[in-house]
């Protein structure tokens, strides 16, 4: 019984990881409005303030959720970065 609660819970766990990764995806279309954008107006890839402001509000919707604050903030961090780097050398990683 055990055994296949446990085989359960981890389909439950493979659709949630389905669905980040759709998220995810969904997310680096908009950074691609956002490049083209940017490119258009002559804006920068980085912004600073923006990421900052963006950090704090995970850490902020982390702490509402009991999650750890600053590994959501890390996983947040390497979201940006690879926004960044899509904007930089216009792939998908």
């Amino acid at each position: 019984m055990l055994k296949s609660n446990l085989d359960f819970l981890r389909l439950k766990i493979d659709e949630v990881d389905e669905e980040i990764i759709s998220l995810l995806f969904k997310r680096m279309e908009i950074v691609a409005e956002i490049d083209k954008y940017k490119k258009a107006k002559n804006i920068p890839i980085d912004d600073k303030k923006r990421e900052d402001e963006k950090i704090q509000i995970v850490k902020n919707l982390a702490n509402l959720k009991n999650l750890n604050e600053d590994i959501t903030a890390d996983i947040f961090k390497e979201i940006i970065n690879m926004s960044k780097e899509y904007q930089r050398n216009k792939k998908m990683i």
